[in-house]
Protein backbone atom coordinates (compact mmCIF):
# COMPACT_ATOMS: atom_id res chain seq x y z
CA UNK A 1 0.00 0.00 0.00
CA UNK A 2 1.02 3.72 -0.96
CA UNK A 3 0.08 6.61 0.70
CA UNK A 4 0.50 10.06 -0.85
CA UNK A 5 0.48 13.48 1.38
CA UNK A 6 1.21 17.01 1.54
CA UNK A 7 5.23 17.65 2.22
CA UNK A 8 5.96 21.18 3.89
CA UNK A 9 9.77 22.20 2.64
CA UNK A 10 9.35 25.43 5.20
CA UNK A 11 12.26 23.74 7.66
CA UNK A 12 14.06 21.92 5.16
CA UNK A 13 16.11 20.09 5.72
CA UNK A 14 15.03 20.53 9.69
CA UNK A 15 11.63 19.56 8.42
CA UNK A 16 9.04 17.58 10.18
CA UNK A 17 6.14 16.12 8.11
CA UNK A 18 2.76 14.95 9.14
CA UNK A 19 0.68 12.27 6.86
CA UNK A 20 -2.65 10.72 7.75
CA UNK A 21 -4.15 7.97 6.76
CA UNK A 22 -7.66 7.08 6.85
CA UNK A 23 -9.34 3.38 6.80
CA UNK A 24 -12.81 3.33 6.15
CA UNK A 25 -15.37 1.84 4.23
CA UNK A 26 -17.84 3.70 1.57
CA UNK A 27 -20.02 0.86 0.34
CA UNK A 28 -20.71 -0.27 3.74
CA UNK A 29 -22.02 1.83 6.99
CA UNK A 30 -21.13 1.26 10.53
CA UNK A 31 -24.34 -0.99 11.75
CA UNK A 32 -23.25 -2.96 8.52
CA UNK A 33 -19.19 -3.15 9.38
CA UNK A 34 -17.86 -1.70 12.40
CA UNK A 35 -13.97 -0.07 12.09
CA UNK A 36 -12.75 0.12 15.60
CA UNK A 37 -9.29 -0.40 17.14
CA UNK A 38 -8.09 -3.15 19.27
CA UNK A 39 -5.53 -1.22 21.03
CA UNK A 40 -4.69 2.41 21.66
CA UNK A 41 -1.10 1.36 20.96
CA UNK A 42 -0.08 0.98 17.46
CA UNK A 43 2.36 -2.51 16.73
CA UNK A 44 5.58 -1.45 15.37
CA UNK A 45 7.34 -4.83 15.47
CA UNK A 46 7.51 -5.26 11.66
CA UNK A 47 8.40 -1.32 11.16
CA UNK A 48 11.56 -1.19 9.26
CA UNK A 49 13.94 1.83 10.15
CA UNK A 50 14.53 4.41 7.48
CA UNK A 51 17.85 5.84 6.62
CA UNK A 52 16.38 9.60 5.75
CA UNK A 53 13.60 9.71 8.16
CA UNK A 54 12.78 9.26 11.62
CA UNK A 55 9.34 8.26 12.92
CA UNK A 56 8.59 10.41 15.86
CA UNK A 57 4.86 9.71 16.52
CA UNK A 58 1.75 7.38 15.51
CA UNK A 59 -1.79 8.49 17.18
CA UNK A 60 -4.93 6.08 15.78
CA UNK A 61 -8.31 7.88 16.12
CA UNK A 62 -11.54 6.71 15.71
CA UNK A 63 -14.17 9.04 13.85
CA UNK A 64 -17.81 8.37 13.26
CA UNK A 65 -19.04 10.82 10.28
CA UNK A 66 -22.97 11.30 9.28
CA UNK A 67 -24.40 12.37 5.82
CA UNK A 68 -27.49 14.04 6.31
CA UNK A 69 -27.56 14.94 2.60
CA UNK A 70 -27.09 11.02 1.76
CA UNK A 71 -27.95 8.42 4.72
CA UNK A 72 -28.89 8.58 8.09
CA UNK A 73 -26.55 5.79 9.28
CA UNK A 74 -23.06 6.32 10.67
CA UNK A 75 -19.77 5.71 8.82
CA UNK A 76 -16.81 5.09 10.90
CA UNK A 77 -13.13 4.74 10.24
CA UNK A 78 -9.92 5.12 11.32
CA UNK A 79 -7.21 7.82 10.87
CA UNK A 80 -3.67 7.26 11.62
CA UNK A 81 -1.47 10.43 11.83
CA UNK A 82 2.16 9.87 11.80
CA UNK A 83 4.52 12.39 12.49
CA UNK A 84 8.12 11.79 10.90
CA UNK A 85 11.36 13.76 10.65
CA UNK A 86 13.40 14.26 8.20
CA UNK A 87 17.30 13.35 9.39
CA UNK A 88 19.82 16.26 9.20
CA UNK A 89 23.40 14.46 9.68
CA UNK A 90 23.27 13.87 5.74
CA UNK A 91 22.87 17.46 4.69
CA UNK A 92 24.86 18.56 7.74
CA UNK A 93 28.35 17.85 6.10
CA UNK A 94 27.52 17.91 2.70
CA UNK A 95 25.45 20.97 2.67
CA UNK A 96 25.33 22.83 5.81
CA UNK A 97 28.91 22.47 6.53
CA UNK A 98 30.26 23.88 3.06
CA UNK A 99 28.06 26.65 2.88
CA UNK A 100 29.64 27.79 6.65
CA UNK A 101 33.16 27.66 5.59
CA UNK A 102 32.19 29.25 2.51
CA UNK A 103 30.43 32.33 4.89
CA UNK A 104 34.08 31.85 6.43
CA UNK A 105 35.77 32.83 3.18
CA UNK A 106 33.40 35.80 2.37
CA UNK A 107 34.65 37.60 6.24
CA UNK A 108 38.45 36.74 5.15
CA UNK A 109 38.17 38.91 1.81
CA UNK A 110 38.69 41.79 4.24
CA UNK A 111 41.53 40.25 5.87
CA UNK A 112 43.79 40.55 2.25
CA UNK A 113 45.71 43.45 2.05
CA UNK A 114 44.33 45.72 -0.66
CA UNK A 115 47.50 45.90 -2.68
CA UNK A 116 46.96 41.55 -2.88
CA UNK A 117 45.10 41.89 -5.76
CA UNK A 118 43.05 38.57 -5.18
CA UNK A 119 40.63 40.50 -2.86
CA UNK A 120 37.68 41.00 -5.56
CA UNK A 121 38.44 37.43 -7.05
CA UNK A 122 38.15 35.28 -4.08
CA UNK A 123 34.68 37.22 -3.38
CA UNK A 124 33.57 36.28 -6.81
CA UNK A 125 34.59 32.42 -6.44
CA UNK A 126 32.69 32.54 -3.23
CA UNK A 127 29.71 33.48 -5.13
CA UNK A 128 30.16 31.08 -7.35
CA UNK A 129 30.62 28.12 -4.96
CA UNK A 130 27.15 29.14 -3.40
CA UNK A 131 25.99 29.03 -6.57
CA UNK A 132 27.04 25.50 -7.30
CA UNK A 133 25.64 24.54 -3.68
CA UNK A 134 22.00 25.99 -4.45
CA UNK A 135 21.84 24.23 -7.60
CA UNK A 136 22.68 20.84 -5.99
CA UNK A 137 19.89 21.83 -3.10
CA UNK A 138 17.75 22.54 -5.77
CA UNK A 139 17.44 19.16 -7.21
CA UNK A 140 16.66 17.70 -4.29
CA UNK A 141 13.57 19.79 -2.83
CA UNK A 142 9.80 19.44 -4.67
CA UNK A 143 8.87 21.73 -7.45
CA UNK A 144 6.50 24.20 -5.37
CA UNK A 145 6.06 27.63 -4.86
CA UNK A 146 3.97 27.33 -1.26
CA UNK A 147 6.69 28.09 0.70
CA UNK A 148 11.12 28.55 0.88
CA UNK A 149 12.98 26.23 2.54
CA UNK A 150 15.27 27.00 5.17
CA UNK A 151 18.59 26.37 3.77
CA UNK A 152 17.42 28.44 0.13
CA UNK A 153 16.57 31.35 2.83
CA UNK A 154 20.35 31.16 4.55
CA UNK A 155 21.95 30.22 1.18
CA UNK A 156 20.45 33.78 -0.37
CA UNK A 157 21.49 35.76 2.71
CA UNK A 158 24.97 34.57 2.55
CA UNK A 159 24.92 34.86 -0.99
CA UNK A 160 23.68 38.81 -0.63
CA UNK A 161 26.36 39.47 2.28
CA UNK A 162 28.89 37.94 -0.07
CA UNK A 163 27.42 40.22 -3.23
CA UNK A 164 28.04 43.08 -1.17
CA UNK A 165 31.49 42.47 0.56
CA UNK A 166 32.56 42.38 -3.43
CA UNK A 167 30.62 45.63 -3.64
CA UNK A 168 32.58 46.78 0.08
CA UNK A 169 35.83 45.81 -1.41
CA UNK A 170 35.80 47.30 -4.89
CA UNK A 171 35.09 50.40 -2.66
CA UNK A 172 38.07 50.01 0.08
CA UNK A 173 40.17 49.07 -3.22
CA UNK A 174 39.28 52.69 -4.56
CA UNK A 175 40.21 54.35 -0.55
CA UNK A 176 43.26 52.42 -1.01
CA UNK A 177 44.53 54.06 -4.95
CA UNK A 178 43.66 57.39 -4.07
CA UNK A 179 45.74 60.14 -5.28
CA UNK A 180 46.70 62.91 -3.34
CA UNK A 181 47.68 65.28 -5.74
CA UNK A 182 43.63 64.67 -6.78
CA UNK A 183 42.44 64.00 -3.87
CA UNK A 184 43.34 66.22 -0.32
CA UNK A 185 41.55 64.00 2.45
CA UNK A 186 39.07 66.05 4.27
CA UNK A 187 39.83 66.69 8.37
CA UNK A 188 36.54 64.84 9.30
CA UNK A 189 37.25 61.77 7.73
CA UNK A 190 40.92 62.19 9.83
CA UNK A 191 38.92 63.12 13.30
CA UNK A 192 36.17 60.28 12.31
CA UNK A 193 38.37 57.14 10.45
CA UNK A 194 41.57 57.81 11.17
CA UNK A 195 40.88 59.21 14.74
CA UNK A 196 38.07 57.57 16.54
CA UNK A 197 36.94 54.72 14.27
CA UNK A 198 40.82 53.07 14.47
CA UNK A 199 40.67 53.74 18.31
CA UNK A 200 37.57 51.54 18.91
CA UNK A 201 38.98 48.77 16.45
CA UNK A 202 42.48 48.80 17.66
CA UNK A 203 44.04 49.49 14.58
CA UNK A 204 47.14 51.84 14.83
CA UNK A 205 47.35 54.84 12.53
CA UNK A 206 49.93 58.00 12.48
CA UNK A 207 46.84 59.96 12.82
CA UNK A 208 48.09 62.99 15.77
CA UNK A 209 44.57 64.92 16.64
CA UNK A 210 46.71 67.44 18.18
CA UNK A 211 48.50 68.89 14.85
CA UNK A 212 47.17 70.99 12.13
CA UNK A 213 48.77 69.95 9.16
CA UNK A 214 46.79 71.03 6.20
CA UNK A 215 45.93 68.02 4.07
CA UNK A 216 46.16 69.84 0.88
CA UNK A 217 50.30 69.93 -0.11
CA UNK A 218 50.59 73.15 -2.51
CA UNK A 219 53.49 71.80 -4.74
CA UNK A 220 56.29 73.85 -4.03
CA UNK A 221 56.76 76.92 -6.57
CA UNK A 222 59.37 76.64 -9.74
CA UNK A 223 60.44 78.57 -12.48
CA UNK A 224 60.41 74.99 -14.52
CA UNK A 225 57.23 74.71 -16.44
CA UNK A 226 56.67 70.71 -15.90
CA UNK A 227 53.28 68.51 -16.45
CA UNK A 228 52.69 65.13 -15.63
CA UNK A 229 52.27 62.31 -18.00
CA UNK A 230 49.86 59.45 -18.18
CA UNK A 231 51.68 57.79 -14.82
CA UNK A 232 51.62 61.10 -12.96
CA UNK A 233 55.63 61.65 -13.36
CA UNK A 234 56.10 65.19 -13.52
CA UNK A 235 58.01 66.07 -17.09
CA UNK A 236 59.21 69.23 -18.66
CA UNK A 237 57.44 70.30 -21.76
CA UNK A 238 59.32 71.01 -24.92
CA UNK A 239 57.67 74.50 -25.27
CA UNK A 240 59.60 75.53 -22.36
CA UNK A 241 62.90 74.31 -23.14
CA UNK A 242 62.55 75.78 -26.38
CA UNK A 243 61.70 79.12 -24.54
CA UNK A 244 64.43 78.70 -22.12
CA UNK A 245 66.83 77.99 -25.04
CA UNK A 246 65.38 80.40 -27.06
CA UNK A 247 68.15 82.58 -25.36
CA UNK A 248 71.09 80.22 -25.92
CA UNK A 249 70.36 79.49 -29.34
CA UNK A 250 74.12 81.18 -30.40
CA UNK A 251 75.92 79.05 -27.61
CA UNK A 252 77.97 76.31 -27.88
CA UNK A 253 76.82 72.89 -27.76
CA UNK A 254 78.24 72.22 -24.71
CA UNK A 255 77.06 75.33 -22.17
CA UNK A 256 73.57 73.50 -23.96
CA UNK A 257 73.93 70.29 -22.61
CA UNK A 258 75.29 71.80 -19.13
CA UNK A 259 71.78 73.85 -19.25
CA UNK A 260 70.02 70.97 -20.24
CA UNK A 261 71.39 68.47 -17.23
CA UNK A 262 70.86 71.55 -15.43
CA UNK A 263 66.96 71.34 -16.17
CA UNK A 264 66.86 67.72 -15.79
CA UNK A 265 68.46 67.69 -11.73
CA UNK A 266 66.30 70.75 -11.17
CA UNK A 267 62.91 68.22 -12.21
CA UNK A 268 64.40 65.58 -10.62
CA UNK A 269 64.73 67.33 -7.39
CA UNK A 270 60.99 69.04 -7.91
CA UNK A 271 59.65 65.74 -8.61
CA UNK A 272 61.29 64.00 -5.14
CA UNK A 273 60.29 67.31 -3.28
CA UNK A 274 57.03 66.41 -4.39
CA UNK A 275 56.22 63.12 -3.86
CA UNK A 276 58.09 63.07 0.06
CA UNK A 277 55.48 65.98 0.63
CA UNK A 278 52.71 63.87 -0.61
CA UNK A 279 54.08 60.58 1.36
CA UNK A 280 52.10 61.58 4.06
CA UNK A 281 48.51 62.10 2.58
CA UNK A 282 49.03 58.97 0.87
CA UNK A 283 50.02 56.91 3.65
CA UNK A 284 46.90 58.06 5.32
CA UNK A 285 44.52 57.00 2.51
CA UNK A 286 46.05 53.75 3.21
CA UNK A 287 45.51 53.72 6.51
CA UNK A 288 41.90 54.62 6.14
CA UNK A 289 41.80 51.91 3.70
CA UNK A 290 42.79 49.32 6.59
CA UNK A 291 40.70 50.77 9.06
CA UNK A 292 37.47 50.30 6.81
CA UNK A 293 38.71 46.60 6.13
CA UNK A 294 39.12 46.27 9.65
CA UNK A 295 35.39 47.49 10.66
CA UNK A 296 33.95 45.86 7.22
CA UNK A 297 35.32 42.35 8.74
CA UNK A 298 33.71 43.04 12.41
CA UNK A 299 30.40 43.83 10.57
CA UNK A 300 30.68 40.96 8.30
CA UNK A 301 31.61 38.25 10.78
CA UNK A 302 28.20 39.69 13.26
CA UNK A 303 26.28 39.71 10.65
CA UNK A 304 27.49 35.76 9.05
CA UNK A 305 26.84 34.53 12.81
CA UNK A 306 23.60 35.93 13.74
CA UNK A 307 22.16 34.54 10.17
CA UNK A 308 23.82 31.35 10.51
CA UNK A 309 22.54 31.07 14.31
CA UNK A 310 19.16 32.50 13.55
CA UNK A 311 18.55 30.55 10.29
CA UNK A 312 20.48 26.82 11.39
CA UNK A 313 19.57 27.28 14.94
CA UNK A 314 16.61 29.35 16.42
CA UNK A 315 14.56 29.51 13.21
CA UNK A 316 14.47 24.91 13.57
CA UNK A 317 13.39 25.26 17.33
CA UNK A 318 10.21 26.89 16.04
CA UNK A 319 9.30 24.89 14.18
CA UNK A 320 10.04 21.48 16.37
CA UNK A 321 8.54 23.11 18.85
CA UNK A 322 5.18 22.41 17.33
CA UNK A 323 6.20 18.49 16.88
CA UNK A 324 3.90 15.90 18.63
CA UNK A 325 4.07 13.53 21.38
CA UNK A 326 7.50 11.24 21.42
CA UNK A 327 6.98 7.97 19.57
CA UNK A 328 7.71 6.24 23.06
CA UNK A 329 4.34 7.77 24.27
CA UNK A 330 2.47 6.50 21.92
CA UNK A 331 3.46 2.98 21.98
Amino acid sequence: MRSTCKVNIEYFPFDTQECEMKFGSWVYNGFQVDVVARTDRVDLSDYVKNGEWELQSVVVERRVTYYASCCPEPFPDLTFRLVIRRKVLYYAYSTLLPCIMMSALTVLVFVLPPDSGEKIALGITVILAFSVIMLSIIEKLPETSDSIPLIGSYLNTVMSLAAISVMMTVAVINIDWRQPEKHPMPDWVKRLILGKLAYMLCVRTDYNPRSRVSAHHEPPPSDICYSEDMYGSPWMTHRSWLARGSGNSHGSPARSQRSFRRHEEEVSSTKRSQEEELLPVRTEWRQVAQVMDRCLFWLFSAATVVATVVLLLIYPMIGDSNTAVPLEDTL
